[in-house]
């Protein structure tokens, strides 16, 4: 086989062999830039969850302590104490799909077992007011 550019043999192996090498350390160096910029990619959403969960706990942290808030005006604003299980107050908290949203979720005011039933139609009408 007669090499181009008329050059020995031996000195067109030596050609192909550094070229051929030069392409493979190329090669190695994208596969390895490309794996850093995973790795950067990985750490910056990891970054970003544990912000984001840090930032849902905080909410949760708020809307306890407004559902705490809700539950003594509703025993102020009815004259009763909370004295046992069966006077308990339940506001149960219905989660929204998204967490982007800015709206508060729904609360259910649910006040089981009135000690006299005339208070429980007072205080139902008080109740629809608000």
């Amino acid at each position: 086989m007669r090499s181009p550019v008329h050059m020995s043999q031996r000195d067109y192996t030596w050609v192909v062999g550094v070229t051929n090498l030069m392409i493979m350390m190329a090669t190695m160096a994208t596969g390895t830039m490309e794996s850093t910029r995973i790795k950067e990619a990985l750490r910056k959403e990891g970054e970003f969850l544990k912000e984001l969960k840090k930032a849902t706990e905080e909410q949760i942290a708020i809307l306890k302590a407004e559902r705490v808030i809700l539950e003594r005006q509703v025993l102020h604003h009815s004259g009763q104490r909370s004295t046992s299980a069966n006077r308990s107050i339940t506001l149960p908290i219905q989660q929204q799909s998204s967490i982007e949203s800015p709206h508060l979720p729904v609360l259910n005011l649910d006040l089981p077992n009135r000690a006299v039933p005339s208070q429980k139609n007072g205080n139902e009408e008080e109740e629809e007011e608000d």
